[in-house]
């Protein structure tokens, strides 16, 4: 669809493409300026770039007459109905035991804890708690320890922060292994030197 976006995907994981999707629609009114239009016209929005799967589903809310041209109700409808109900405590839950996978990058591990801290209400607490939580998840104990050295550091530092400790890691191994190989080469050269003057 030019100048819009595409139909929600009903497959796979409807919930995360749901929060994607959202997202997108969300950023697209902004960009079509269509949240200057009447309350109608977004809903019409919403309901043409969902697809036809997407009208079906709407077809089968039940909303007061004045919800159908709001935004704000409709989307939540579909929310509930791609999502469930809200459980904030388990979202809580799954926040507080996210750990870092063994093949999971440190990126894609804080963006995995700021996704899930999102679903929590966590208010203004929501950037420290994500600290904390990279703290208790993290994989490196080196960046565990500079972090648990700082007190209020703000969200942005501490990625910041993890990013200089891994790639300083990372170029210290680099070097460590020129290094290695710097040394192998001087020593097969010492030995044929002096293959060369015992002969």
């Amino acid at each position: 669809m030019s100048g819009g976006i595409s139909p929600l995907s009903l497959a796979g994981n409807v919930a995360e493409h749901w929060r994607t999707w959202r997202g997108r629609f969300e950023n697209y009114l902004i960009a079509s300026e269509f949240l200057k239009e009447d309350k109608s016209v977004q809903c019409a929005q919403l309901l043409h770039y969902m697809g036809e799967d997407g009208f079906k589903i709407y077809s089968t809310f039940k909303l007061e007459t004045d919800d159908r041209n709001k935004l704000k109700p409709l989307m939540q409808k579909f929310q509930e109905h791609f999502e469930g109900k809200e459980n904030t405590n388990y979202e809580r839950y799954k926040l507080f035991s996210t750990k870092q996978g063994e093949a999971q990058s440190t990126e894609q591990f804080i963006t995995d804890l700021q996704k899930q801290a999102a679903k929590c209400k966590l208010d203004t607490l929501q950037d420290s708690l994500v600290v904390t939580m990279i703290a208790c998840g993290i994989k490196n104990n080196n960046v565990r320890e500079r972090l648990l050295q700082e007190d209020n550091l703000p969200l942005d530092k501490a990625i910041e922060l993890c990013r200089i400790i891994e790639t300083s890691k990372v170029r210290s191994e680099v070097m460590s292994g020129v290094t290695n190989g710097a040394t192998l080469q001087n020593e097969e050269v010492l030995s044929v030197y002096k293959a060369l003057f015992s002969s």
